[in-house]
């Protein structure tokens, strides 16, 4: 099982499929901040 990994860089958004890890995460590039979803 594979989960999802969400990069926001400049209003463009880019989903990555990573291994499973303790969630899944949503990572906003620009201020550097790192969301559990």
């Amino acid at each position: 099982m594979y989960l999802t990994q969400i990069f926001l860089k400049k209003g463009n958004v880019r989903v990555e499929s990573i291994k499973p890890t303790a969630g899944t995460m949503a990572f906003n590039q620009e201020d550097g901040t790192l969301m559990r979803l």
